[in-house]
């Protein structure tokens, strides 16, 4: 699990009990078992609940086939057609711009408002 050797482990275990003491080693070791059998059994409940979920899925599908058709072929009568995509309009379009007078007439003002 931890890929730890023989040799690591009695190194593990000496530091702690140089660290924790021989009255508080136990105490410490207890909890934690407690807390990895807490975790063990909350994995599994998960593992489960998934398995569980993943059966009544399979389930389901298998009492709703699939109508499947060969590419090409018409919907069965009655069926509703697909929605066709909204169509873009263009934008209106603009009006040419007015060419330049060419008789050498210059062009009228533009009043200021």
């Amino acid at each position: 699990m931890f890929n730890i050797g023989p040799g690591e482990l009695v190194v593990i275990l000496l530091l702690a009990l140089i660290l924790l003491g021989p009255e508080k080693l136990p105490e410490v070791a207890r909890t934690l078992g407690k807390g990895m059998k807490e975790l063990r059994r909350a994995s599994d409940d998960l593992r489960h609940t998934v398995e569980e979920e993943l059966y009544r899925a399979e389930a389901q599908a298998e009492k709703t086939p699939l109508t499947l058709r060969p590419a090409g072929s018409l919907p069965p009568a009655g069926a509703q057609p697909l929605a066709a995509p909204p169509a873009i309009e263009a934008p209106p379009a603009q009006p040419p711009a007015a060419a330049p007078a060419t008789d050498g007439a210059a062009a009228p003002p533009i009043a200021k408002a």
